[in-house]
């Protein structure tokens, strides 16, 4: 048989089992079928009775919906030649920054703050029609911020380091967020980094406040959260002071202190979340806890800091922050519990992969303690997807 063949048609399963196809009126919803290389009719007549069977030939090997690349390091994306895909979507994360070292100093009297914590990079995404990009691209993947060693005799922490760019050649790229600052010997506040943005990084931890990266010019608040894909600000510099929120920036990291609890890192709807502050020791050589790192994602509770790396007590470590695995950033780190004399330890966690930020580590009355946490390093994802007419 070859042409058209219409009428009303009775399918079955593979089991033999008859399939519904009535319409709303219980009528049998008529069928055309357009016979072809591929479908091919057989009739069959015996007495009254007419059978016609349908073949459909095999069209070859099947093809996978999805072309899924994911980038953990640099390299260079292939564009896939066993199938015309109609769209490519391309998520990228830039890297976390470092969370900055605690101060050190033996004697008891004098006050010796947590280090200020790494921020998180930020995220981008866009969708472009397959046929319109080239058979390859250049894929960069940011390397996370390192932590700011512990300090030496008597002397103030070392800085976190910034987060990369992560980029997908020319067309997507997202910044790191900033490493946070080195803790002081004093009775003052040690900045975070501000978060990571999707047009510039984040500005590295000092002893004030600092508007997040790609902050526009009407919204280039220190104070502000990221509310687009600007990272999020620093607030005024004060002990223990709480990183702030972004949406597609990276949450910026906590301020570390000498005589609070380190502040939480901000948390970061899409990107990665901001470390938390580390801890220190006051001038009555009482030790206090690190802060809690942000969390990637949105809290029930609409806060907009902490759930991320647990902050370190008693001179504990802080917590490493959550793999935020293909749907957001990771955590922030938890900054690293204050050091009394006597205890050792308390270095800041690391942010979680991708573009969490690094925890500050503590101040410390022992020497070559409280090293910050290391950002984590940037991702970039792409998925071939659709199939039907070219757009």
């Amino acid at each position: 048989m070859s042409g058209f063949l219409t009428g009303i048609v009775e399918i079955v399963d593979s089991d033999g089992n008859r399939v519904d196809t009535s319409n709303t009126d219980g009528d049998h919803a008529p069928v055309q079928l357009q016979l072809g290389e591929n479908l091919t009719a057989t009739k069959t007549t015996v007495g009254s009775l007419t059978r016609v069977t349908v073949n459909a030939a095999g069209g070859g090997e099947s093809v996978d919906p999805f072309n899924i690349q994911t980038f953990e390091e640099s390299d260079t994306w292939e564009k896939p030649e066993d199938h015309d895909y109609l769209w490519a979507r391309v998520r990228v994360w830039g890297a976390g920054g470092g969370g900055g070292g605690g101060a050190h100093h033996g004697t008891s009297s004098v006050s010796t703050g947590g280090g200020g914590a790494g921020a998180g990079g930020a995220y981008v995404e866009m969708v472009f029609p397959f046929i319109a990009l080239p058979s390859s691209i250049a894929v960069s993947v940011g390397e996370g911020g390192a932590g700011g060693g512990a300090a030496s005799t008597d002397s103030t922490g070392k800085a976190g380091a910034i987060g990369g760019v992560s980029t997908f050649g020319e067309l997507l790229s997202a910044y790191g967020g900033a490493g946070g600052l080195g803790g002081r010997n004093a009775a003052v506040g040690n900045d975070g980094g501000s978060g990571g943005g999707v047009q510039e990084a984040g500005v590295g931890g000092t002893a004030g406040a600092n508007a997040g990266g790609g902050s526009l010019v009407i919204s280039a608040n220190p104070t502000q959260r990221g509310i687009g894909f600007e990272g999020a600000g620093t607030p005024t510099l004060a002990p223990g002071v709480n990183g702030m929120s972004a949406v597609y920036g990276g949450g910026s990291g906590g301020a570390g202190s000498a005589t609070t609890a380190g502040g939480k890192g901000g948390i970061s709807l899409f990107g990665g979340g901001g470390g938390g502050g580390g801890g220190g020791v006051n001038s009555s050589d009482v030790p206090f806890d690190g802060g809690d790192g942000g969390l990637a994602g949105a809290r029930a509770d609409a806060a907009t800091s902490g759930f991320g790396g647990a902050g370190g007590t008693d001179g504990d470590d802080g917590g490493d922050g959550s793999a935020g695995g293909t749907l957001r950033g990771g955590a922030g780190g938890g900054g690293g519990g204050g050091i009394g004399t006597g205890q050792s330890g308390a270095w800041g966690g690391d942010g979680g992969i991708p573009a969490g930020g690094g925890g500050g580590g503590a101040g410390a009355r022992t020497q070559g303690q409280g090293q910050g946490g290391d950002g984590a390093n940037g991702l970039v994802i792409v998925t071939c997807f659709g199939t039907g007419p070219t757009p």
